[in-house]
């Protein structure tokens, strides 16, 4: 059995136990002649804890994904009841799930998720920060809301991605964010391996949030964040050195997957 989930605009196919993806994602990639989904994830039951491998659209495994640990939260607890209180280990970090028995996930992690955040100048301004908090991230700080909602994101986010500043680590997911007096942080991302705009990308919440905090824009209190999805999320710092992370994960249903979906291969 495999699971359609939803998490703040990201769509996900899911499975309980795979080691591997069950067959090649880029049939599953493209919206309307498929499934459309941003990627695919598996939860491996393991003693006490959980263990989650995430693979993006390309068939491509990816260390982490933010978003896929609060939708595999929801999934734990429709097919194993745990609704919270319990451990979620991706290939590079681990994830304490405070409560997943609703649609609003809540998950707590450690700072130490970051492992580097510096000021980089490439391209047109210094408003930049290269961030790695297990996978790369480039924020960018845009002025003005208007700009970031008019932004041609896939002309700038391609270029951005691809920049040979970026080589050593195959390019970069790029955010360009706008953060608003009122504790609002507006955010686009275009995201390695989708390569293109993603609804919500939640490493790329967490990256905007070091690269805020290190601008001296924010200092740990709890901020509200807008995605393009428009689904809003919640971050903030919480006791020594740890970060909440509140937001939407939905169980949308069981999907049992027929032939003629291998029909059409997505490029």
């Amino acid at each position: 059995m495999l699971y359609l989930l939803s998490g703040a605009g990201n769509l996900f196919l899911a499975g309980i136990g795979f080691e591997n993806p069950p067959f090649d994602l880029n049939y599953l990639r493209t919206p309307r002649v498929s499934l459309g989904i941003d990627g695919f994830f598996s939860i491996i039951p393991d003693k006490d804890e959980y263990r989650l491998i995430y693979w993006n659209n390309d068939g491509g495994r990816a260390s982490l994904c933010v978003n896929s640990v609060r939708c595999g939260a929801r999934l734990i607890n429709f097919c194993f009841g745990d609704s919270g209180e319990f451990i979620i280990v991706t290939d590079n970090f681990r994830f304490f799930v405070e409560d997943a028995s609703s649609s609003k996930v809540s998950i707590v992690f450690s700072t130490s998720i970051l492992r580097s955040v510096e000021k980089v100048d490439v391209a047109d301004n210094n408003r930049k920060w290269f961030v790695d908090v297990g996978v790369p991230h480039l924020v960018v700080l845009v002025d003005d809301l208007n700009k970031l909602k008019n932004l041609d994101l896939e002309k700038a986010g391609r270029y951005l991605r691809n920049h040979n500043a970026f080589s050593a680590t195959s390019g970069t997911n790029v955010n360009f964010v706008h953060y608003r007096d009122d504790g609002t942080l507006f955010i686009r991302t275009y995201e390695r391996g989708i390569e293109g705009e993603t609804l919500s990308c939640s490493s790329g919440i967490i990256s905007s949030w070091f690269a805020l905090k290190k601008s001296q824009l924010v200092f740990g209190e709890k901020i509200g964040i807008v995605p393009s999805s428009e689904i809003v999320l919640e971050l903030e710092e919480v006791g020594n050195d740890m970060l909440r992370l509140k937001g939407d994960a939905r169980l949308l249903a069981k999907v049992e997957v027929w032939e003629d979906l291998f029909l059409w291969k997505g490029g």
